[in-house]
């Protein structure tokens, strides 16, 4: 079972979002998964309901890629239009 996510302080939690979705990614078993979708509200962008339904769906995609295997690696998933990261990428480096 990941409990990395219980490592994370909720204090210092609204700057993790890039963090959170790369770790996120490699989660796996349904029970440690559903987990992580109902952290996604804590640890991204808690001020843009929009970003976080994104990442849901990102991650819902990414694993459900990976177990049919239709990719070995989350990067795959990216070359997709991701929301999440072209907003931070708008954010951070526009």
């Amino acid at each position: 079972m990941n409990t990395w996510l219980h490592d994370i302080p909720a204090l210092h939690a609204g700057g993790v979002t890039l963090p959170f979705i790369v770790a996120a990614v490699e989660v796996q078993g349904a029970d440690a998964r559903a987990k992580t979708l109902q952290c996604v509200a804590e640890y991204v962008d808690k001020f843009t309901p929009v970003i976080q339904a994104a990442t849901r769906t990102f991650l819902a995609r990414v694993w459900r890629e990976r177990d049919c295997g239709v990719t070995r690696c989350w990067f795959d998933s990216v070359a997709k239009p991701c929301v999440v990261l072209r907003r931070i990428e708008e954010e951070c480096f526009a």
